[in-house]
């Protein structure tokens, strides 16, 4: 995109599984913060090939792999027995407010908080998904309270969606929770843009 559009600037590809989009759009969004640039594309993409179809196959991470389960993808229901694969693309222009106001944007969102959390240990995996809420909320100097709706990652993988269920009960217990990767699918690198 940067070549085609003649944008003389940084290039930077992050491959982190399903925060790269995520992490694509911090790592932006900290370069306007440090006045290292005025506006930055920032995206994610991801396609379905046989290597992914097979290796999720396999790893009986499919929803309906096991036998007598349901084909559909149910993120957080009881039912739930993997996901389905999705694909796509997002790119997303982020700029300061003075740039965007010059030029007369209409402003649909603004960047004010992010927080990530790793967890080695499937023993420590429900405190790092708490944590990494926890974090974008203080990051962004918004009370739990503020928050309106969680768009969660719920894509109907057993253990999965129980341990984010598990922290959003934690965190944001009276928050409304949604997923639309039932209807999009998995799309693993693209999912967070």
């Amino acid at each position: 995109i940067s070549v085609t559009l003649g944008m003389q600037a940084f290039n930077t590809t992050l491959s982190n599984g399903q925060t790269s989009g995520l992490d694509a759009i911090q790592y932006a969004a900290h370069f306007i913060q440090r006045d290292r640039a005025e506006m930055v594309l920032a995206g994610a993409v991801e396609e379905i090939s046989s290597d992914t179809f097979r290796a999720c196959s396999n790893g009986r991470l499919l929803a309906g792999s096991r036998p007598g389960s349901s084909e559909e993808m149910l993120p957080f229901d009881a039912r739930r027995s993997g996901f389905l694969l999705g694909e796509g693309a997002a790119v997303f222009v982020l700029e300061n407010l003075e740039h965007a106001t010059k030029r007369n944007a209409t402003i649909w969102a603004e960047f004010t908080g992010y927080g990530f959390s790793f967890a080695p240990s499937p023993k420590t995996r429900l405190n790092a998904a708490a944590s990494a809420m926890e974090t974008a909320m203080r990051s962004a100097r918004l009370p739990a309270s503020a928050i309106g709706a969680v768009f969660a990652n719920a894509n109907g993988s057993i253990s999965g969606d129980r341990l984010e269920g598990e922290a959003l009960q934690t965190v944001l217990p009276d928050c409304p929770v949604t997923s639309i990767k039932s209807v999009l699918g998995e799309s693993y690198s693209a999912a967070g843009a």
